[in-house]
């Protein structure tokens, strides 16, 4: 497929548009489960090609015109990093980009020394990113359109279970989620699915139709950072679950999902008064029914999982990223220099903070010095 050609068009002919992005990190599974490398794509509101592929040496990088670093599971040594700068040109820009929060990214940060040399742009879940892709939003319906009929009683038919827990990883690094549900279980039953327990292909089959009938689940994000709410709380809304959870505070609940749409761990002072509450809406069905209120007032929007870990490599966001670029290195450009993305700032790293106020839940959190039993980030 090639690069760019670079030929100097004839007198009076324009330079057709076109840009090389190349991937730091899409290699092994990556550069075939999440689209066939390399690939030429347009980009119509822009007038530009786009190609696109993923690099195995850092001189490959020195053609680019944009570089994405994404899906770095290991760690990139300094040298490496010194290695790559020394192919990064004046009109190159590098993406910090990834769906995951800065607890599991640490692969992708650069030495402390070399943090401003690094990025220019983000794609993360983060709403103030260059590039933001959250895994769902709630959209409000449009002022002056009447309020969408919902059938409450078609919802309730098939609820006969109270709650569940699904998880795809068991060990997390900020905080022991497994723990968590460990105890809550002993007070009130929790039904566990996926790899912390027992996996039944048929189950995965019938996952829907099974969570359905459930009233409560419980949506734990894997580490407390703000705005980083996943699929696990966006795909229960969908279902007609009401998410317990533990992750972003309150208020970033408040700000981004649904109003009146779920319940927070961190609004109780202790696990048994979560507890009796849920028993009391599990008995109060008029109470329980004014956490769906808001399916009369707007619409959930989400991404499956697999739709989510392809929007790094969708043409939406290469031509938005592509966009960043041709207005920031255009020859005539009157615009003073955007920021760099500072890693270690409050763009990214220092969005993380405790899983809750309420000392039952800072109980749960692990002591810096916590080292996990697999040697696996995803455990």
């Amino acid at each position: 497929m090639g690069t760019c050609n670079r030929t100097i068009p004839s007198k009076g002919q324009k330079m057709p548009c076109c840009r090389t992005v190349m991937f730091v990190g899409m290699c092994g599974k990556w550069a075939k489960v999440l689209r066939k490398f390399p690939f030429k794509l347009t980009c119509p509101k822009l007038g530009c090609t786009v190609v696109v592929d993923h690099v195995a040496k850092p001189a490959s990088i020195k053609t680019a015109d944009l570089v994405i670093f994404s899906h770095i599971a290991g760690y990139l040594s300094k040298q490496l990093w010194d290695e790559l700068l020394k192919q990064k040109h004046d009109k190159q820009r590098w993406v910090f980009s990834t769906i995951e929060s800065p607890v599991y990214v640490r692969g992708l940060l650069p030495p402390w020394i070399l943090r401003n040399d690094t990025y220019d742009f983000a794609d993360t879940f983060y709403s103030d990113a260059d590039v933001s892709t959250p895994y769902g939003y709630y959209e409000p319906f449009r002022i002056g359109l009447p309020k969408v009929p919902w059938n409450f009683s078609e919802l309730m038919k098939d609820k006969n279970k109270l709650i569940s827990w699904t998880a795809s990883h068991c060990e997390t690094l900020q905080w022991d989620r497994k723990k968590f549900v460990f105890d809550l279980d002993k007070i009130l039953p929790v039904d566990t699915y996926g790899k912390c327990n027992t996996w039944d292909d048929k189950c995965v089959l019938e996952y829907e139709k099974l969570m359905k009938s459930y009233k409560f689940s419980l949506s734990l994000e894997n580490s407390c950072c703000h705005e980083y709410i996943t699929e696990k709380f966006w795909k229960m809304l969908e279902l007609g679950n009401v998410p317990v959870v533990i992750g972003p505070p309150i208020k970033d609940f408040e700000h981004l999902a649904p109003p009146g749409s779920f319940i927070h761990a961190d609004q109780f002072e202790s696990m048994e008064d979560l507890a009796d509450y849920l028993r009391y809406l599990d008995k109060n069905t008029t109470a329980y029914m004014e956490y769906f209120s808001w399916r009369t007032k707007g619409r959930v929007v989400s991404d499956t999982t697999p739709e989510h870990y392809k929007r790094s490599v969708s043409d939406e966001t290469i031509c938005q990223l592509v966009g960043f670029l041709l207005e920031e290195t255009k020859d005539d450009s009157v615009q003073a220099p955007r920021r760099k993305f500072d890693v270690y700032s409050s763009l990214w790293q220092d969005r993380c903070e405790t899983c809750g106020h309420h000392e039952w839940l800072k109980r749960y959190e692990f002591p810096p010095e916590h080292k996990r039993r697999s040697s696996s980030l995803w455990a």
